[in-house]
């Protein structure tokens, strides 16, 4: 029994530790002129972290575009 517990043990901590930093893709378009479409590419980062960072960009293409632009997490 004092096996299980410890091999269980180990292999919670072992998850603990592992990272759940992925890359992932922001994809910006823009409906009225498809050539300034474009990928930023995110690495290391947990999910919510890059959907904020996707919005954050989305909210600067706004503010700083005459054309209006929508960024989407791959």
């Amino acid at each position: 029994m004092k096996k299980i517990i410890l091999i269980s043990f180990a292999f919670v901590s072992v998850l603990a530790f592992t990272s759940c930093n992925k890359d992932y893709t922001c994809s910006c378009t823009f409906p009225s002129n498809t050539t300034k479409n474009f990928d930023v590419q995110l690495t290391s980062m947990r999910h919510n972290d890059a959907k904020v960072m996707c919005t954050d960009y989305s909210t600067f293409i706004d503010s700083t575009s005459m054309t209006e632009g929508t960024c989407i997490l791959k």
